[in-house]
C-alpha cells in the first residue's frame, strides 16, 4: 500500500514501531482493535491475517505514466486503494449477476496495434452513437452510460476529500478482464476538465481494444521519451486512436478550412494539444507549425491566471461518492438487495455508506 511502518503504526495507534514490526515477524501481538484497523489501512479483509497464504490476485497493470514527478515511482495509498475499490466491485458485479442470472454484455471488440490507426479510431466511434455527442453539457454520463451498455465497468475517482489524487500522478487506467473490463477515471473538477476527461475515456478504451492494461496520464512536453521503446509504441498508437475517434478525418478536413484550433477544440470538446498533433498527423500542418502551436499554447498555459479548482467540495459528498462508484455498480447492489442475494447491512458495507446516505443512493429517498 506504500506505506512506511511508522506512518502504519502511528495510524493503528502502536506508539513504538518496533512493537508493529516484531507482529509482523510473528514475534509479538497487536491488539484486535488494533488488527481491524491494519485490516482498514492495508485494504484488506479482516480474515486473511488468519490465513497462511494471502489468497490476493495481483492485476498487472502497466505504469505508462510520464509525467518526470511520478515516472517510476510507487503509485500513492489514495491510487492504489482506488485501483483495488474497482477491482473488488467488478468482483461483486459479477457474483450478483452469476446468482441472479443477469447477463452481462461482452466486450468483444478486439484490435492489434499493427492495424492502421485510423480503422481502429472509426471502430471506436462506430461504438457511440451519434447523441452521446450531440451536445457538450452532460456528455460524460451519456459516455459512460454507453460503455456500461457494450459491457465495460467505468469507476471514478475525485471530488472525495479523504480520497484526493491529482492528474499529474494519474488521468485513468485500463483493467482488462475478459468479462467487464474496468476503465478507471480520474473525474477532478469534472466540468472544469471535461474535454481531458472525454479524451482520457477514448484512451483508455484503446488500450481495452488492445486487450492492454495500463495506468496513465498525459505529458505534452516530453514526446513520451521517457517510456521504452514497446511502451511508447502503445502509448502512441493508443492517443492516436483516441484522436481519430473524437476528430473524425473526413470531418477535420472539412472543419479546417474555416475553423481556428480554438474553434476546433470547443467543437470536437478535445485539449488544442489534441486538435494540434491530430493536424500535424493529417500532414494538415507541417512539423515545425505544430511545434510552434505546441510551445504558444505551453506559453498560455504557464501564463494563465491561477484556476480555482475545488468546485467538487460545493457538492454533496454522497453526490461525489455515489458517482464515483457508478450507476451498473448501484443498479446491481439494488438488485441484489431486492432479490434478498444480500441483506441491508452487506448493501451498507459494499457502499460505504451509513443509512440514511445508502437510502438516497439506492432509492433517491
Amino acid at each position: 500500500m506504500n506505506i512506511s511502518v511508522a506512518d502504519a503504526a502511528k495510524k493503528m495507534n502502536i506508539k513504538n514501531t518496533q512493537q508493529l514490526i516484531a507482529a509482523e515477524n510473528g514475534e509479538s501481538h497487536i491488539t484486535f482493535v488494533q488488527l481491524n484497523k491494519a485490516a482498514k489501512i492495508y485494504d484488506i479483509p479482516l480474515g486473511y491475517f488468519y490465513l497462511d497464504e494471502m489468497p490476493i490476485d495481483d492485476t498487472p497493470i502497466t505504469d505508462y505514466r510520464m509525467n518526470p514527478n511520478y515516472y517510476g515511482l510507487p503509485k500513492s495509498t489514495e491510487l492504489i486503494k482506488t485501483i483495488n475499490t474497482a477491482i473488488k466491485h467488478r468482483e461483486e458485479i459479477i457474483d450478483i449477476a452469476a446468482n441472479l442470472g443477469n447477463k452481462i454484455p461482452v466486450f468483444d471488440t478486439q484490435r492489434t496495434i499493427d492495424e492502421d490507426v485510423e480503422t481502429v479510431g472509426v471502430r471506436i466511434r462506430q461504438l457511440f452513437p451519434d447523441k452521446c455527442f450531440a451536445s457538450k453539457s452532460d456528455i460524460l454520463n451519456r459516455l459512460i452510460s454507453q460503455l456500461e451498455n457494450i459491457g465495460i465497468f467505468v469507476t471514478r475517482i475525485g471530488g472525495e476529500a479523504h480520497n484526493k489524487v491529482s492528474y499529474e500522478e494519474f488521468d485513468g487506467a485500463a483493467m482488462y478482464f475478459d468479462t467487464l473490463p474496468i476503465i478507471l477515471l480520474n473525474v477532478i473538477d469534472a466540468q472544469v476538465n471535461k474535454n481531458r476527461i472525454v479524451f482520457t475515456i477514448f484512451h483508455e478504451l484503446a488500450h481495452l481494444v488492445l486487450k492492454n492494461s495500463a495506468l496513465t496520464n498525459f505529458y505534452f512536453d516530453d514526446d513520451n521519451s521517457l517510456l521504452n521503446s514497446n511502451m511508447k509504441k502503445v502509448e502512441t498508437f493508443c492517443n492516436n486512436a483516441a484522436a481519430a475517434a473524437l476528430l473524425p478525418k473526413q470531418r477535420l478536413y472539412r472543419d479546417f478550412e474555416d475553423s481556428s484550433i480554438y474553434e476546433l477544440a470547443e467543437k470536437y470538446r478535445v485539449s488544442k494539444y489534441v486538435v494540434t498533433i491530430r493536424l500535424k498527423n493529417l500532414k494538415l500542418i507541417s512539423q515545425l507549425e505544430c511545434d510552434k502551436l505546441l510551445a504558444k499554447f505551453k506559453k498560455e498555459y504557464e501564463s494563465r491566471p491561477a484556476v480555482s479548482y475545488g468546485t467538487d467540495a460545493q457538492i454533496n459528498p454522497n453526490i461525489i461518492k455515489k458517482r464515483n462508484m457508478g450507476n451498473l455498480y448501484i443498479s446491481y447492489i439494488r438488485d441484489a438487495l431486492s432479490s434478498n442475494y444480500i441483506n441491508y447491512l452487506d448493501a451498507l458495507n459494499s457502499l460505504g455508506m451509513k443509512d440514511k446516505a445508502a437510502r438516497k443512493v439506492l432509492y433517491g429517498k
